[in-house]
């Protein structure tokens, strides 16, 4: 399946001090069945954020989230939002959401 990372990369390394091999792993793991269940992949059971389906984590000690759903019938991973999890909270542009 095709990702779209491109914009998100550079925003990820910059606001987020991500790394280019964090991010290149999140492209990696959501290129090849990005609806199988693994340890840092899940399915929402209830929609968070834009309509996700899904969630995968990444970076240090898995703190950022990225959100996403799968477009099948265009074969494409759609990214909807990248937040950040501190603690038991989750931020997402700067602003908490109800998890």
């Amino acid at each position: 399946m095709k990702t779209r990372l491109g914009l998100f990369i550079v925003l990820l390394v910059a606001l987020l001090g991500c790394t280019i091999p964090t991010l290149a792993a999140v492209e990696t793991q959501l290129q090849f069945q990005p609806d199988v269940e693994t340890r840092n992949r899940k399915p929402l059971k209830h929609p968070v954020v834009f309509g996700a389906k899904w969630e995968t984590r990444f970076g240090p000690d898995n703190r950022f989230r990225v959100f996403y759903r799968v477009d099948y019938e265009n074969e494409q991973v759609v990214l909807l939002a990248i937040g950040e999890k501190i603690g038991s909270r989750l931020f997402i542009s700067g602003e908490e959401l109800e998890i």
